[in-house]
């Protein structure tokens, strides 16, 4: 805050960055002062570019490097007439694209692109008043996160700051916030928490929690059986979030179809977003008294959105961001800067009779088999994601004779249960899509081992580099394979 009202341009830089992705991030912004959690981050930016600020500081304990003050000495110190940093125009805030394809990129924002996302928001969402309470537990870096912390400075909501992303369920309750906002996989912790906690129930508890959560997946909400498992379970299991809680958010990355059903039985909803770093303003959301199960929502006032020819999806708006880059004047090319015109996302998709936008793929990621025919990973991959113990899924076969699919599966997966339930779930889909082989990880995808971006996005060059050698021998065991509709299993 300080920052923003001093003209300075504020950067959220994501500590959670693998060292060398770190070093080249902070290289891109050119910064004039750092703010750390404590001398363990510190000790991870370059030296070079440490002893090159104006002013370092950590928010706990003494940071050992010569010049570095803590938090309290800064305060201690008073406030100098005289800006310690660089003043700038109506730039704002500098965001890093997710880096999905290669390094991430940095877009720099104006403040009144800013008040423009703050007003879309505040539009969408109708609980962002005075009385809102609100959880902030994604780092700065994110984008829709720092959009909503300035939303509730705008009408006055309490945010409640959470240090440790794994303590937010510790602190849900005493919080009680209205909405909450995340990504698939924090959905899916809730879950498997919730889970694990049915489980260690005694049997008749247990039992009873099963048959609730079973009734409210059939889906009659008005009947005598759904009250009473709502009156028995259902709303206990909501009040573990508090006593204000109406539904969720979630962006980054789709989320499973048995989730969202799952949270929609016991009575909250998960609302899809979709974003990109390129938009300040969300490019389209479902939301309260505007939802679809199955698509991300109607586009977000002001926001222009259209589907080209080849159904990729296309955006205009005061929101767009104008290149990549500290200067973006220096950046433009057909692809990054805008202006006027629209901006091509390179993601596919299609706008229902009612305006819902609906995604279905990356047109980078399309890929031609041997056979001539094209495939859209994003179908397979969100069919699999159907599959309950499944946490990642990932298709292949560019240049091969048949898909594959790499799946990193929870540890208690049973072999045999993954190849009847692949099976299940590609039933009606073309038979050129339906995965041949399938390459069975029991490990989780990690941010520090390269294959998943801050934002928890999978990283599929490094994905296919870093396992090519089982991939290979699984390809050509698949070639092998004179039955076509036997799948063929590989562990790693």
């Amino acid at each position: 805050m300080g920052a923003l009202v001093s003209s300075a341009i504020a950067i959220g830089i994501d500590p959670h960055y693998p060292d060398a992705q770190l070093a080249e991030v902070v290289r891109q912004a050119r910064l004039a002062g750092l703010f750390v959690a404590d001398a363990a981050v510190l000790a991870r930016v370059p030296r070079e570019i440490r002893t090159g600020l104006k002013l370092t500081a950590t928010l706990s304990g003494a940071a050992g490097d010569p010049g570095c003050r803590t938090l309290d000495e800064l305060v201690h110190a008073g406030v100098s007439t005289e800006p310690s940093l660089p003043i700038g125009s109506d730039d704002a805030i500098m965001i890093f694209s997710s880096g999905t394809t290669g390094s991430p990129k940095p877009i720099v924002y104006r403040h009144s692109q800013v008040l423009v996302a703050v007003a879309a928001l505040i539009e969408a969402y109708p609980e962002l008043g005075a009385r809102c309470r609100l959880l902030c537990w994604l780092p700065l870096a994110n984008l829709f996160q720092r959009m909503l912390n300035f939303c509730a400075i705008a009408t006055g909501a309490t945010t409640y700051m959470i240090g440790d992303p794994r303590t937010v369920m510790d602190h849900v309750a005493q919080a009680s916030p209205h909405l909450i906002i995340g990504v698939p996989r924090f959905y899916e912790k809730i879950h498997s928490g919730i889970e694990a906690r049915i489980a260690a129930l005694p049997k008749p508890a247990s039992a009873l929690s099963r048959w609730a959560l079973r009734t409210a997946m059939r889906g009659k909400r008005n009947g005598l059986r759904h009250a009473l498992a709502d009156r028995l379970v259902l709303q206990r299991l909501r009040a573990s979030f508090g006593p204000n809680i109406r539904y969720f958010v979630s962006g980054s990355a789709p989320m499973p179809h048995w989730l969202l059903d799952w949270f929609e039985a016991i009575g909250l909803p998960v609302f899809e977003a979709y974003g990109a770093s390129e938009n300040i303003v969300p490019i389209s959301m479902n939301r309260p008294g505007a939802y679809r199960a199955g698509t991300v929502g109607k586009p977000l006032f002001p926001n222009e959105v259209r589907i080209a020819s080849d159904g990729e999806i296309e955006v205009r708006g005061p929101g767009v961001f104008q290149g990549y880059g500290i200067d973006p004047e220096r950046s433009h090319n057909e692809n990054e800067a805008v202006g006027d015109r629209f901006w091509q996302s390179g993601d596919l998709g299609v706008l229902d009779e009612d305006g819902f936008l609906r995604i279905t793929g990356r047109k980078t990621e399309l890929f031609k088999t041997s056979t001539g025919r094209w495939v859209s990973p994003a179908e397979i991959e969100a069919r699999l994601g159907r599959i309950p113990y499944i946490n990642h899924a990932v298709a292949l076969g560019a240049g091969r004779k048949a898909v594959i699919a790499l799946l990193c599966v929870q540890p208690s997966a049973r072999t045999a249960s993954i190849k009847q339930d692949v099976a299940a779930v590609m039933q009606d889909i073309a038979a050129y899509q339906r995965p041949a082989g399938v390459l069975i990880m029991r490990q989780r995808l990690t941010i520090e081992g390269g294959e998943l971006t801050t934002n928890l996005k999978l990283r599929r060059k490094t994905l296919e580099t870093k396992y090519e050698e089982a991939l290979g021998r699984l390809f050509a065991a698949v070639e092998r394979s004179k039955a076509d509709d036997e799948l063929v299993l590989h562990e790693i």
